[in-house]
């Protein structure tokens, strides 16, 4: 059964597109009109545009928790989540993976970029990045990828999948809606999984890298995650 669903998926995988979840009845703080588009800031509203924000505040000590407006410090290692692996919306939420400090790129940073030197690989990075790509914690923490969902209409944040909440770390590349369901699809270092080692979730960690997993989220069922294929 898990394999006719995994295939199932896969293939819908090919085809699917996630819709943007928009609130009409919400009005963000700051908006942006130009060229025929506009923008709405809708996270960390009390801060201004183009600064630092996102959706999850990092405590410290490789912890994250929501970002609650008027209580969080904002600006508290608020990066690496302007944008999301993966992404599903359901009702007036939205389901994100993200993660923090660009782990990932320590390990291009250390060895290079096809035929760019590490030196020119940072150099491009920060380029692209402005000059603001992470590789980090300030206190060399490190808090991992997340699964967080977010009310467009409220602003409110809610940590589903996080090192401290469950010891998952995911690292989902897809993610669809299926029967009311969604599908989450890629890698997750789980920390209290007995088939792996202390030394090979501290390598997974640090790269940034798991083995592959598909979830399965219920929102009807007080957000259930249950996985349904895991290769470990």
């Amino acid at each position: 059964m898990k394999t006719c669903l995994a295939a199932a998926l896969s293939a819908a995988l090919a085809i699917a597109t996630v819709a943007p979840a928009f609130a009409a009845d919400f009005t963000p703080k700051y908006t942006y009109s130009g060229d025929g588009m506009t923008f709405e800031k809708v996270s960390h509203a009390n801060s201004p545009t183009e600064t630092a924000d996102g959706i999850v505040d990092y405590t410290g000590n490789g912890s994250i928790a929501p970002y609650v407006q008027g209580v969080s410090a904002d600006g508290n290692g608020d990066r690496g989540q302007s944008y999301s692996y993966a992404s599903a919306s359901y009702g007036d939420w939205v389901y994100i993976n993200t993660m923090y400090g660009g782990l990932g790129a320590n390990a291009i940073l250390n060895r290079g970029l096809g035929e760019l030197t590490p030196d020119a690989a940072a150099a491009l990075i920060n380029t692209m990045y402005n000059g603001t790509m992470y590789t980090g914690e300030p206190d060399g923490k490190s808090a991992g990828g997340m699964l967080v969902k977010f009310n467009v209409k409220t602003g409110e944040t809610r940590i589903l999948m996080s090192k401290e909440t469950n010891g998952i770390m995911p690292t989902f590349r897809s993610a669809i809606k299926l029967n009311n369901k969604l599908y989450f699809v890629g890698m997750i270092i789980d920390a209290n999984s007995k088939q792996l080692t202390s030394q090979e979730i501290a390598y997974a960690t640090a790269v940034q890298n798991g083995f592959p997993c598909i979830y399965e989220v219920d929102p009807a069922n007080n957000d259930k995650l249950t996985c349904i294929y895991n290769c470990v």
